[in-house]
């Protein structure tokens, strides 16, 4: 019989005599039988947490700055959220007019004038509506002006950045309107002649439109760096012309 045969053999009757004794002290008999199962694999730290908290911190989305508001209505400011005073609404009082200006560096103006609106939203714009009644003046955009002044029932309206400006003025129902870019709208009369029910519009960037001195003219401009000039009574000039 082979040394190997005895060894194994050996082997046998000394787990069988452990496992007796277990048994009677109580243990289970596997324990001994089968030594290495009693070291398991080192467990893995868990890392889920730390991981879904890295990925809430670095997905969450970044809150964008509020913009600050200041409010003024017939000489009361009502609101401001500017704690740095960038931005300036008036009205006077007892004119119940109103004046909100929403943007860095902003002001909206409705003073000395009955029942007017002054808004603006942007930074470094001004919207004006000063000495009359029921004018409104309006600016969406950056670095923009729009003024309704000195007369009565008139509008200035610009939507872009970087504009000359929309200006109704020196006389009553004057419109004035601008969209686009770097653009320029005068609707109304000048120092020497008023003008009344003027409309000066452009549509493009870098256009210019002039409705007035005199009464009811209209000036319309479609198009980048171009300029329309209506001046007279009743004249209408359109660029590019409408095709025949």
């Amino acid at each position: 019989m082979s040394n190997a045969r005895y060894t194994n053999m050996g082997h046998a009757r000394y787990i069988g005599r452990i496992g007796a004794l277990a048994v009677a002290l109580g243990i289970g008999a596997g324990m001994f039988a089968m030594p290495f199962m009693a070291s398991a694999e080192p467990s893995k730290p868990d890392t889920s947490s730390s991981t879904d908290s890295a990925s809430t911190t670095s997905t969450a989305p970044k809150k964008k700055p509020k913009v600050p508001v200041t409010k003024s209505v017939n000489g009361v400011i009502v609101r401001d959220t500017d704690p740095n005073d960038t931005t300036v609404a008036i009205t006077t009082p007892g004119e119940h007019s109103r004046a909100v200006a929403r943007g860095v560096g902003s002001t909206a103006d409705a003073t000395n004038c009955n029942r007017c609106t002054a808004t603006v939203t942007g930074t470094g714009s001004t919207a004006t509506a000063t000495n009359g009644s029921n004018n409104t003046a309006t600016v969406t955009g950056d670095n923009s002006h729009a003024t309704a002044t000195d007369g009565n029932h008139n509008t200035a309206t610009v939507n872009g950045n970087n504009n000359i400006g929309a200006i109704a003025r020196l006389g009553d129902n004057n419109t004035a309107t601008v969209t686009g870019d770097g653009s320029h709208a005068v609707a109304g009369g000048n120092d020497l002649s008023p003008g009344n029910g003027n409309t000066a519009t452009v549509v493009g960037d870098g256009s210019t439109a002039t409705a007035g001195p005199v009464d009811g003219n209209t000036a319309i401009v479609h198009g980048d760096g171009l300029s329309a000039a209506a001046t007279g009574d009743g004249t209408t000039v359109i660029v590019p012309p409408p095709a025949p």
